[in-house]
């Protein structure tokens, strides 16, 4: 914790008018909705919540910054929340200040909610859809209809009949209006979204009969995506500028991807996990064996008595990494057992078993 007086950079003489001077210019200054520093703004308003409290001060000029560390006597617990805005003194007024209330950023530090001064478009398009564990070890290619809004091809987008729109008178164009109401912490500054213009701080008289005036209309599109090979369940393909078309900008399509995956075959990290059953005389004799990935057939050896459950592995032959590497085939061999035995299987295992095996 730095020193107070020096955050404020006043004297410590100095008094109650003073001090809320100082503290007002430099919020101004470092107000984050002002392009401030956030952190420099909370260090100014901790300076600030010590240096206006009569009881504060004089604690922190007897015993300086300990008292107010962690564990410190009085410290701060009126600022971290123990006692709610038990510590505040906010009888100065920012009413003429043309920036976004101080008050509000104050009180969502508390864990308060600050309202949007701006309304936000919601522009993006979200999807989703399946593939099969084997399209995603392979990549696909996938055909989607979006049912999205488009610019007006008739107004160019401004739901303009002729070509005027008029500033707002209400909001002067800003799309915003501001309301001051005095509260017990002082004036309280609440700013909203013009409802004369909707927000845009634009009128339009001649509206546009294809769009009625909203610069933007219902368009069915196809389109075709590439999914990459590699992509994992759960994840996300974002394409730029194919979502929903706003008053000043158009959003994203974002498709979330389902990877389907079988008992047989599935994903481990990087590493593609395959189970494959064999002869009983293969655990035994060892041999080569044949296994059919998506992308090819391959020849893999199983040593001499091997068991089962064993996990053969082929490098190089999973699931794309980044910068070209790819995860690894883990084969794991299992018993094939016959659903039924010819005469002179039922003989040779009987052979078998009369020679311990």
């Amino acid at each position: 914790m730095n020193d107070p007086y020096e955050i404020l950079g006043i004297s410590k003489n100095a008094n109650e008018t003073e001090i809320k001077k100082a503290f007002r210019n430099l919020a101004i200054k470092h107000h984050p909705d002002r392009g401030g520093d956030a952190e420099k703004f909370k260090e100014i308003n901790e300076a600030y919540q010590i240096l206006s409290d009569p009881q504060k001060r004089k604690t922190y000029d007897q015993f300086g910054k300990s008292a107010f560390e962690q564990g410190g006597g009085n410290g701060f617990s009126g600022f971290n929340g123990s006692q709610g805005f038990s510590g505040f003194n906010m009888d100065f007024d920012f009413g003429d200040g043309d920036f976004s209330d101080i008050f509000s950023s104050i009180f969502e530090s508390f864990g308060g909610r600050r309202s949007s001064s701006r309304s936000s478009e919601n522009l993006d398009i979200t999807i989703k859809t399946e593939i099969s564990i084997e399209e995603s070890l392979t990549g696909v290619s996938k055909n989607f209809e979006l049912n999205r809004k488009v610019r007006c091809e008739k107004c160019g987008g401004t739901g303009s009949k002729d070509g005027r729109i008029d500033i707002c008178g209400s909001c002067r164009g800003t799309g915003q209006v501001s309301e001051n109401r005095r509260t017990p912490f002082g004036i309280f500054k609440t700013i909203g979204v013009c409802k004369n213009c909707g927000g845009t701080g634009k009128i339009i008289k001649n509206k546009c009969s294809e769009c009625s005036g909203t610069g933007v209309k219902r368009k069915i599109e196809k389109i075709s995506v590439n999914i990459p090979a590699g992509i994992s369940d759960g994840e996300g393909i974002r394409l730029k500028g194919k979502g929903d078309a706003g008053k000043t900008k158009t959003g994203d399509l974002i498709i979330y991807i389902s990877v389907l995956e079988r008992e047989d075959f599935f994903r481990k990290d990087d590493d593609l996990v395959m189970k494959v059953e064999i002869p009983y005389s293969k655990f035994l004799l060892g041999g080569k064996i044949k296994v059919e990935t998506p992308t090819e057939t391959l020849e893999v050896k199983v040593p001499e008595n091997s068991k089962v459950g064993d996990v053969l592995k082929i490098p190089g032959k999973g699931f794309e990494k980044n910068f070209g590497r790819r995860g690894d085939l883990l084969i794991q061999i299992n018993l094939k057992i016959a659903k039924s035995l010819s005469y002179e299987q039922k003989k040779l295992i009987e052979e078998l078993e009369k020679l311990g095996m």
